[in-house]
């Protein structure tokens, strides 16, 4: 997995057309847990390249529904309650 990252003369067109379905769903779980399948984990660098080639790599290869972070039919985003915080000063009890 690493071999893609670290080719650094390639075009991302070129990284892109390496990408298999297996290597996607590992890019994945690596964002999601923050480690690789070998279990090292996952530097803020790495993070952020591959959060910028998944959204890439789906927005060139899946319809919009399909793609990760899509909205969910069962998304609380989508409910029509709403939900108020309010922001407390613990010192002066006194509502922000």
């Amino acid at each position: 997995m690493e071999e893609i990252f670290l080719q650094k003369s390639k075009s991302i067109e070129v990284m892109l057309e390496q990408l298999t379905p297996k290597m996607i769903e590992q890019i994945k779980c690596a964002i999601e847990i923050g480690k690789w399948p070998d279990g090292s984990s996952v530097k803020a660098e790495q993070l952020e390249h591959c959060m910028q080639l998944l959204i890439l790599y789906e927005a060139r290869t899946l319809p919009e529904s399909a793609r990760t972070g899509s909205k969910l039919e069962n998304c609380h985003s989508r409910s029509k309650s709403e939900v108020i915080l309010e922001l407390r000063d613990d010192k002066n009890g006194e509502t922000g």
